[in-house]
């Protein structure tokens, strides 16, 4: 038992411990070279991003990624150290389409407060049938212009 806690202890300093992640959502090694994007992760109801930046952990997930209905996310900001308070959904995220327009999101529902608010958003006037990608943007958080989430639409 001892071996295998000292083996798990060993694999975390030595292989796991280089790898981060880099402010803007990219992993870095222990040399601080970029790699590759982390790959989104696939829900039951969408696929979800992670970004952190700032002092901040954005997470979005597209809801409705398969359809022709306006599309749907979740967003959430976690923080330690910012009140999310100051902020209005409505005025801090932004839907971009790959010929650069953009959409104001309607707000579904929000929760939580201070350090912690999540909402969920929907882009009624966003036809993005023929875009090839999609960019759900949140503005202007501490400090930081644009987190920028891009989903790749494959037809």
């Amino acid at each position: 038992m001892k071996r295998m806690v000292v083996a798990v202890l060993v694999y975390a300093l030595l292989i796991a411990a280089p790898l981060s992640f880099a402010d803007d959502g990219h992993m870095k090694d222990h040399t601080g070279m970029e790699g590759a994007k982390p790959p989104e992760t696939r829900h039951k109801n969408g696929f979800t991003q992670e970004l952190r930046s700032g002092g901040v952990t954005a997470r979005a997930t597209y809801k409705n990624p398969l359809g022709n209905k306006p599309p749907v996310f979740k967003v959430s900001l976690d923080s330690h150290d910012i009140n999310f308070n100051i902020y209005e959904f409505a005025k801090i995220i932004v839907l971009r389409d790959d010929a650069g327009r953009l959409f104001s999101p309607e707000i579904i529902s929000s929760s939580g407060s201070g350090q912690h608010r999540e909402a969920t958003v929907e882009f009624k006037g966003a036809d993005v049938s023929s875009a090839r990608f999609i960019e759900l943007v949140v503005k202007d958080v501490a400090g930081v212009p644009e987190r920028v989430f891009r989903y790749d639409i494959k037809r």
